[in-house]
C-alpha cells in the first residue's frame, strides 16, 4: 500500500536537509498569541503506538518521538481562535461553534469509522506513518469543517500519525534510508469513535493537547 504515497517519500528521499527548529521561528510564528486549534481524532490502539515506537526508534537521536497520550490524526487545522480576527491564520470563534455543531449534526452516534494505517514517510520536518481513507471518511469530515470556514494550507493534505519530529537539521540520506524497511508494513485498521476540536500552546516545546470539543460518532466514549 506504500505505492499511493510513493511521491511524498520522494521527496523527502531527494538531496536535502531536515527542517529542524530554527531560534525565534516558533515566537514569529505565534505573535503574542498562546492558543492554537486543530480538529483531529486521537490514537490509542496499541499496535498504531507500537509502530510509532518503531519508526522513532529507526530514526533515534534524529527526532523527539511523540507521546503516546499525544498521538492523533490531524484532520483540520484551525488557527488562532479570537472573538476578532485580524491575522491571516486566526479564526473566530464563531466559526469553530459552527463546525461543532455541522460535525455533530452529521456525523454525531453514527458509529465508529474506519481507516488504516500505513508504513513510514516522512515531511521536511518529522517523521509519520501514513493513513488510509478507504471510505472517504476523511475526506467527508473536512468537506464539512471547509463549508464553514477557511482553512489556512501550504501544501495538499496528506493524512498521517506523527511519530516524532526532527530534533536538528541535518543530512536527509541516511534519515530515508532508515525509514525504507518500515515502509512497506501490513496495514493496521483503526477504528475512530470520536473527533476533536483541540488546542495547544503555541510556545511550548512540548505539545500538550487540551479538548475544547467532542464529536462522539459512537453512543460510549472511547
Amino acid at each position: 500500500m506504500a505505492r499511493s504515497t510513493d511521491p511524498l517519500f520522494a521527496e523527502f528521499c531527494a538531496p536535502g536537509a531536515t527542517w529542524g527548529p530554527s531560534p525565534g521561528v516558533r515566537e514569529a510564528w505565534a505573535r503574542g498569541r498562546r492558543r492554537y486549534a486543530v480538529w483531529l481524532a486521537r490514537v490509542q490502539a496499541p499496535p498504531v503506538l507500537e509502530r510509532l515506537s518503531l519508526v522513532a526508534e529507526a530514526l533515534g537521536e534524529a527526532v523527539e518521538p511523540t507521546p503516546a497520550g499525544e498521538a492523533h490524526i490531524t484532520l483540520w487545522v484551525a488557527g488562532f481562535p479570537t472573538q476578532t480576527p485580524s491575522l491571516d491564520d486566526d479564526v473566530a470563534e464563531a466559526v469553530l461553534d459552527r463546525q461543532v455543531k455541522a460535525l455533530q449534526a452529521r456525523l454525531g452516534g453514527r458509529g465508529p469509522v474506519q481507516v488504516e494505517i500505513g508504513g513510514a514517510n516522512a515531511f521536511f520536518t518529522c517523521a509519520v506513518l501514513d493513513v488510509f481513507d478507504p471510505e472517504g471518511v476523511l475526506a467527508e469530515i473536512r468537506a464539512l469543517l471547509d463549508n464553514e470556514g477557511k482553512e489556512l494550507r501550504f501544501g495538499p493534505y496528506h493524512p498521517h500519525v506523527t511519530a516524532g519530529r526532527f530534533i536538528h537539521s541535518r543530512d536527509r540520506a541516511p534519515l530515508a534510508q532508515a525509514l525504507r524497511p518500515h515502509r512497506a508494513l501490513p496495514l493496521i485498521p483503526l477504528d475512530l469513535h470520536a473527533v476533536e476540536l483541540c488546542t495547544f500552546d503555541a510556545e511550548a516545546e512540548a505539545l500538550h493537547l487540551s479538548t475544547s470539543a467532542r464529536v462522539q460518532l459512537t453512543d460510549r466514549p472511547r
